[in-house]
């Protein structure tokens, strides 16, 4: 059973980042201007700039949001393992400029603030195990 619980969370993450890289594209585009198409680090169109631009910030946010929530006690070497894939992925494909790092950084500390709110939310309202 936890098996399947930890496959579907991975799926979910992955779904969400998928679903949701454009819109963390275009935030990327927000703050560093001139960066995403037309002369900036991806020589494509803004479209396709703005979901290959937001894949490592969706992911290192919503991995952490959603290990945080229902990873159990090797929630934090699960966490570390999936993130160090994406810095990876950040240095050695070149998907964001290296000065721009902190942006993904921060989303992943955001996402795991609001899974640990959460999870401290969800442990407040459930019943103790009576034996």
């Amino acid at each position: 059973m936890k098996i399947i619980k930890d496959v579907l969370v991975v799926i979910a993450i992955l779904l969400l980042t998928y679903f949701t890289a454009e819109f963390f594209g275009m935030l990327y585009e927000q703050f560093f201007p001139g960066s995403i198409g037309d002369g900036g680090i991806f020589l494509i169109g803004k479209d396709a700039g703005y979901s290959l631009a937001g894949l490592v910030p969706a992911y290192l946010f919503f991995t952490l949001l959603l290990l945080t929530i229902f990873a159990g006690k090797e929630k934090y070497w699960i966490t570390g393992v999936m993130c160090a894939l994406a810095v990876v992925a950040v240095v050695y494909l070149g998907l964001l400029e290296v000065m721009n790092l902190y942006f993904p950084i921060t989303l992943a500390i955001l996402g795991w603030l609001i899974g640990f709110g959460i999870q401290n939310l969800i442990s407040r309202f459930k019943k103790p195990a009576t034996i």
